[in-house]
């Protein structure tokens, strides 16, 4: 028997078996669900509202929300998604697009967030950007949520989920098509580029994590439905170590430096690269996605009204927005900046408890093990774990590379912190919560996008996409994944060791 599930605003109808999950009815029929924990009942973004019927498996709230990856199909229902503008394009238009110019695209597929730039190859000036989520994590928030589901039959649906949003930036920078595009240059982790290509990643989910390629690929945008003539994917260094860190540290230029320097990238990977003595090194940690907001209750990516910076003035809290518009949820560099200032004020504890006894101001907005920026963006006890998680993982993956690699931290003269977050992270507000030592406090610069910049490099000049071929070939990577050192570095830097003056 077959049973009707109505889908609110669009008002389309599903036919399903008794006992299908919900959340699995609504991808297969295009709707976008967010589902960062993989589809596991943990993070409950995937919820949506029950408006007629029953499901089983999963609890209703008060406000008749259920988790959509724990709702199984009983009978005929009705339901309301009510995060549907999630995967919305946030299009901005920087300066105007002359019909004549010769235009190009370079384009940072993150894990958590896309990134794209109208370049005009000319002048090599920005005209257009678009960032939105990527929504692949309708199949998980991380890297191995999507080669375990790809591995599951998925590959073409993860494929194309992205390449569809890709058309849909292309479609925007172009006027519908009026605007030829020459070229694109993409910059990605090494899993997001198979996925783009459609290629199976799951040699790389398992050891000795083997990507089917790493080497500089160039195809037809037709070949991929794309309004592009050329597609250019920039090179990786191995299956952890993708095309967004080469750009990277074709970017900052570390490979030149005759100092030593750290490439800190972080995200929901949290890549790792040291320039020492002519040589490169680099290392993946898995932050998780905590980093990016995106398994926090309240996260979102850097979009529009996401929370990127939080102070304390004169016993107020104030906070900053991106676009400087309603806050509607927080980032990641708001993440970092609210717990360094709950650490100062006493309000969270070593082992990421919230102190009620605490005589600073802010106590009055703790309520439930929460504490409320807004009447409806909030900080839990949940979300504070899932931090130490992540900022742990990027700390021990420092010390370790340093350690492997044997030099000692004080030989560190430079730190780039990149990653979409990278621009707006406050570097005194990364060492209060322990996600970068002590001792790289002063030695810290907040840089953009270097995943971006690299890419519109290679856009622009023949030479930079040679430079960058190089630098693919010539880093080493550094396994951690069974190095004792990290897993000791991991254990000691969870709780948080700030001590107030």
């Amino acid at each position: 028997m077959k049973y009707k599930i109505t889908v609110l605003p669009q008002n389309k109808i599903i036919l399903a078996d008794e006992n299908s999950l919900l959340s699995h009815l609504l991808i297969e029929n295009g709707f976008l669900v967010s589902s960062p924990c993989g589809g596991n009942g943990k993070c409950g973004k995937c919820k949506v509202k029950l408006i007629n019927g029953d499901v089983y498996g999963a609890e209703m709230d008060e406000n008749r929300m259920v988790k959509s990856c724990l709702a199984r199909i009983k009978e005929d229902i009705t339901v309301e998604l009510t995060n549907d503008n999630k995967y919305k394009i946030n299009l901005s238009n920087i300066e105007k697009v002359e019909p004549n110019g010769e235009y190009g695209v370079a384009v940072d597929i993150g894990t958590t967030t896309v990134l794209a730039c109208l370049v005009d190859l000319k002048s090599g000036v920005v005209l257009k950007k678009a960032t939105c989520f990527n929504p692949q994590d309708v199949f998980g928030s991380d890297v191995l949520s999507r080669i375990t589901a790809a591995g599951n039959g998925n590959l073409l649906k993860l494929q194309a989920l992205i390449l569809n949003k890709i058309y849909e930036i292309l479609n925007a920078f172009s006027e519908g098509g009026k605007i030829p595009l020459k070229k694109m240059t993409l910059a990605a982790n090494t899993t997001m580029l198979h996925l783009f290509l459609g290629v199976d990643p799951t040699p790389m989910g398992a050891y000795p994590f083997t990507p089917v390629f790493t080497e500089t690929r160039q195809i037809s945008g037709e070949e991929l439905g794309l309004n592009v003539h050329d597609i250019i994917l920039l090179p990786s260094v191995s299956a952890y170590i993708g095309a967004d860190i080469t750009a990277g540290i074709l970017a900052t230029g570390i490979h030149k430096l005759k100092e030593t320097a750290l490439l800190v990238d972080i995200g929901t990977n949290g890549e790792i690269v040291l320039s020492h003595n002519g040589e490169l090194y680099a290392a993946s940690t898995a932050a998780g996605p905590a980093i990016e907001g995106a398994s926090m209750q309240c996260g979102m990516s850097g979009v529009s009204g996401a929370i990127n910076s939080v102070i304390l003035e004169k016993g107020f809290l104030k906070y900053k927005t991106i676009y400087n518009t309603s806050a509607v949820g927080i980032c990641g560099s708001g993440y970092v900046d609210l717990i360094a200032l709950l650490l100062k004020e006493n309000i969270i504890d070593e082992y990421g408890a919230f102190n009620y006894a605490s005589d600073s101001v802010l106590t009055s907005k703790l309520n439930n093990d929460n504490f409320y920026l807004t009447d409806n963006v909030f900080l839990s006890r949940r979300d504070i774990a899932e931090f130490q998680l992540a900022k742990s993982a990027i700390c021990a993956g420092i010390e370790a590379l340093i350690h492997e690699c044997n030099i000692d931290i004080s030989q560190i003269d430079r730190v780039y912190l990149a990653g979409g977050m990278g621009y707006y992270i406050n570097p005194d507000s990364a060492v209060t919560v322990g996600m970068l030592p002590p001792y790289l406090a002063n030695k810290a610069l907040s840089t953009e996008n270097t995943a971006i910049e690299g890419a519109k490099k290679s856009l622009l000049d023949n030479i930079s996409r040679q430079e960058i071929c190089q630098i693919a070939h010539n880093t080493k990577t550094v396994e951690l994944a069974f190095s004792e050192y990290f897993q000791k570095e991991y254990i000691t830097s969870m709780p948080f060791r700030f001590e107030k003056n």
